[in-house]
């Protein structure tokens, strides 16, 4: 399989989400891709999620909103989020060796950080359940 081709125009917070509004992005962001929070306090910023590392492995949420450096970011750390046709019920979405993509476990190999992003629910929603393991996939 591939990572899951998400259309930013398409991803909308759904039922019971909680949306992180207190910091910037860091980096070009489209909405829909995995993130995390690169340095701490005030000067914490969202950054594109990508399975090479630990720390690059520990997304938190999906961007809601598009942005550049220093621009507003809303991002969805939990709830139902809607995206476009592209998930399957029952499936599990996990950070990518792809920045800010969200690829199938079976597309995590040997040498990969494992961190859970969300399952499908149906083919245009998905219930955050992220879970930053740490663990080298293997």
């Amino acid at each position: 399989m591939a990572d899951l081709s998400i259309t930013a125009a398409d991803v909308v917070p759904g039922t019971s989400a909680v949306i992180d509004k207190a910091y910037v992005y860091g980096e070009t962001v489209t909405a829909g891709m995995p993130v995390y929070l690169s340095g701490t306090g005030s000067t914490a910023k969202w950054m594109m999620a990508l399975n090479d590392s630990v720390a690059h492995c520990a997304a938190r949420g999906v961007a809601i909103n598009s942005g550049s450096l220093n621009q507003p970011a809303a991002v969805q750390t939990s709830g139902y989020l809607t995206i476009n046709s592209a998930a399957t019920a029952g499936a599990s979405y996990w950070v990518s060796n792809t920045a800010g993509k969200l690829a199938p476990e079976t597309d995590i190999s040997n040498a990969e950080y494992s961190t859970l992003v969300a399952i499908g629910v149906s083919a245009t929603s998905m219930l955050l359940a992220i879970h930053p393991t740490g663990v080298l996939h293997g």
